[in-house]
């Protein structure tokens, strides 16, 4: 759905202000409000383009069109402070009146109220496709409201006054929060209610602030009392702090995943700054344009670039990006009748930056090596990288360009180095050759699939056999094979259309029954995972016990593509992807897709609805 893609209020772009980009540093920009003192605070990107902000100074919530408008709609009952962004709605929270509000496509408001003085304030889309929210007023408690309204409260196991205040979905299906009154604390809420708190490791009267999933698979969160520092929890509750690079009594306040891994976050305290750390813990900061700014708000849009809210200095939104890598294509060395090495230069331009060759027939490429990318490190200077391609066919000319991402393929971080050909040598007469070292035959849509080892041990069982056998290096196989990928990592390439265009996609850490449908080639990797010891208890309470004691028995599946037409079948749902790199994990309790890159439309078979994943995001669709 494309929310907010409809509203007709005009409203003009107030101002824009630039700043003088350093070497290597990303590029801040500065957008006013339609009116002075609205105090945007928290802010959510819509996979179309426009971003929802709330007004903390006005009844009121905004948004930022794609061409620039800026429009304020002053129709909620309260100032908002929360923003979420759930299967197709817009939720904002209102501390002063005690309420949630859901904004439609057209702009429509509908608001639910809460009991007086709980204070709603992060708000989140769940993985079980509710939206949860913190209460920090009162004793304090976490909410819970379906999409139609229904909410529900949970206190058990929460410290009183404790005052919840940031909540995010985290990467093992459960959501994670801050609670910033002393002594502070990092809480845990399973999608059934179960609370869990953590101190351990963490600075008393620290104020945990705001929360955040990494792609690194841990929870990131701002420590906003002074000195200020960053967190990292693990979700097992291992606590770790950082403050080396951060300059003292800033206030980290907001915090966001980013391009390529790193974390972003705000700095409220004057002048006012951006900050980013890597999964390593190294920090480093640059001022806003405008002094006393107070940065409030982050979060990454789809594109890439990084938009926050300004409270400070009559508000404003602030958009940074980040300097893309530069990819260089070299020749190809090493040319012999079956294999080439590709090469080329990449520098990362100091962000954590990963990598690919295109190659194939044609211009159009197909395929990709390695998959998934490989890592070009964050420094600034250019470093070589190779890759070698075997399997392929003798006297065939390929052509082949190197691919630089600092932002897992998005538009602005990604470049695309020169096309370049090779051509391979005939292969010697009477050249005998293995089927799995040799040419392989291309696939056929509908039909077949080729299947090439990255790395570890892949086992085929190809339809009509009845055991695995390995997969040495490239091999062409029919659709409905079983491949088992537990211990080992391939590339998965298919045809789309009948004019020979192919897709690539790595798979790992699982097993799968490979398959397409429809006329444009959607490829699908359907779960395999064995018998799950569950419980078969039907009903109620007997039933939530014995999956609990069995959550532990699961299979998992590692996908990542670029941008193709896949989906990944299981018992429970099915996950159509967007360019990403996802997961999808079979256990008792039901199908768990977790994204841990880019977009995945996951459809429920039980419920028949349709949840949007975003990336740090997962949802479950139980048994």
């Amino acid at each position: 759905m494309r929310v907010f893609s409809r509203l007709s209020i005009l409203c003009c772009l107030a101002g824009l202000l630039t700043a003088s980009p350093a070497a290597a540093a990303p590029t801040i920009s500065e957008f006013a409000m339609p009116q002075p003192d609205l105090q945007p605070l928290g802010i959510a990107a819509l996979p179309d383009g426009p971003l929802l902000f709330a007004e903390g100074s006005k009844n009121a919530f905004g948004v930022r069109m794609p061409n620039g408008s800026i429009v304020s709609f002053p129709s909620l009952s309260g100032p908002a402070a929360g923003v979420a962004i759930s299967d197709g709605y817009g939720w904002l929270t209102e501390p002063g009146a005690n309420r949630i509000a859901r904004v439609n496509a057209f702009g429509v408001v509908t608001e639910y109220q809460l009991s007086g003085g709980t204070r709603p304030e992060g708000i989140t889309a769940g993985p079980d496709g509710n939206v949860w929210f913190t209460e920090a007023g009162g004793r304090g408690a976490i909410g819970m409201i379906t999409p139609s309204g229904t909410i529900t409260q949970y206190t058990a196991g929460l410290t009183q006054n404790s005052q919840p205040t940031a909540i995010t979905a985290g990467p093992d299906g459960n959501l994670w929060f801050t609670e910033t009154a002393n002594p502070g604390r990092i809480g845990r809420i399973t999608p059934s209610g179960a609370i869990t708190e953590y101190a351990t490791g963490l600075t008393p009267n620290s104020q945990p602030t705001a929360i955040t999933a990494g792609s690194d698979g841990n929870l990131w969160f701002t420590e906003t009392a002074n000195p200020g520092r960053i967190g990292r929890i693990t979700p097992s509750g291992a606590i770790t702090e950082y403050s080396a690079g951060l300059t003292a009594n800033r206030q980290p306040s907001g915090i966001t995943a980013g391009p390529g891994g790193d974390l972003w976050f705000t700095e409220a305290g004057n002048p006012g700054a951006i900050g980013w750390i890597t999964p390593q813990g190294l920090i480093s900061q640059m001022t806003t344009p405008t002094a006393n700014s107070q940065p409030d708000a982050i979060t990454e849009a789809p594109s890439g670039t990084i938009w926050f809210t300004e409270d400070g200095n009559h508000g404003a939104l602030g958009s940074l990006t980040v300097p893309a890598p530069v990819a260089s294509t070299a020749g190809a060395t090493a040319v012999s009748a079956t294999s080439a090495t590709l090469a080329g230069t990449v520098d990362p331009n100091g962000f954590t930056t990963t990598y690919h060759f295109d190659w194939g027939t044609t211009t159009a490429y197909g395929e990709r090596s390695p998959a998934p990318d490989a890592s070009a490190g964050s420094g600034s200077a250019p470093s070589p990288v190779t890759q070698v391609l075997t399997g392929l066919t003798p006297g065939t000319t390929y052509h082949f360009r190197l691919v630089a991402s600092n932002c897992a393929s998005c538009s602005n971080g990604t470049v695309d180095g020169s096309d370049m050909t090779f051509t391979t040598s005939q292969a010697a007469p009477g050249a005998g050759q293995s089927p799995d070292s040799g040419p392989v035959a291309a696939p056929v849509m509908g039909q077949s699939a080729v299947a090439r080892v990255l790395s570890g041990t892949v086992l085929v069982r190809v339809r009509g056999s009845k055991q695995l056998q390995p997969l040495t290096a490239g091999r062409n196989i029919p659709l409905g094979s079983l491949i088992d990928a537990s211990r080992g990592r391939l590339d998965v390439t298919t045809e789309i259309n009948r004019h020979g265009r192919m897709q690539t996609a790595a798979v790992w850490g699982g097993r799968f029954v490979i398959g397409q449908t429809g006329s444009r080639g959607m490829t699908t990797f359907r779960t395999a995972p064995g018998r799950l010891d569950c419980p078969a208890h039907p009903h109620g309470e007997l039933r939530a016990q014995a999956l609990s004691a069995h959550r532990t028995a699961s299979t998992s599946l590692w996908s990542k593509d670029n941008h193709g037409r896949y989906s990944t079948r299981g018992h429970n749902s099915v996950a159509t992807v967007r360019g990403t790199v996802w997961r999808t994990v079979e256990s008792c309790r039901g199908t768990l897709t977790f994204v841990k890159k880019g977009v995945v439309s996951v459809f429920d078979r039980h419920t028949h609805r349709s949840v949007l994943v975003h990336q740090g995001h997962s949802f479950l669709a139980r048994t």
